[in-house]
């Protein structure tokens, strides 16, 4: 049973943790209840906000 991907890309980015939250998606024990879409969505998000944080 996969996550919903807004719900999980909401729960990982609530916080400001990006590091945390980029090694709890990378923990092999995240991807067996994690769909790989998922997982790419919310590393592209979250790379995408890191971005935007270092430009600012």
């Amino acid at each position: 049973m996969f996550l919903d991907t807004s719900a999980i890309i909401e729960y990982f980015l609530e916080g400001s943790e990006y590091d945390r939250v980029a090694m709890a998606l990378a923990n092999p024990q995240a991807r067996y209840f994690v769909s790989p879409t998922v997982i790419f969505e919310a590393t592209t998000v979250l790379a995408g906000k890191r971005q935007i944080a270092v430009d600012d």
